[in-house]
């Protein structure tokens, strides 16, 4: 039961903080540099995604890459034997 209202309280949270984000701050009083920076938000977290859902291998095709390889550092694992 307490890991469910940990649960909750995340839930809450998280709900609370994006609708604070989202009515209570005025765009167009942040400064231009985080104005500029928050269009590059969106296509990070695609990234993060992709990156850890590649260096990770949950079943995409059985592709499974390290760290390293992913930023070419080393050659890839060979897949026979």
């Amino acid at each position: 039961m307490t890991a469910v209202l940990a649960l909750a309280g995340a839930v809450v949270g998280s709900y609370l903080l994006r609708i604070t984000f989202v009515t209570l701050i005025d765009v167009e009083r942040l400064p231009a540099v985080i104005r500029v920076a928050l269009a590059y938000v969106g296509p990070a977290v695609i990234a993060a995604i992709v990156v850890t859902s590649l260096a990770h291998g949950d079943g995409h095709g059985g592709l499974r890459l390290s760290m390293a390889q992913l930023c070419g550092w080393s050659p890839p694992r060979s897949q026979h034997g």
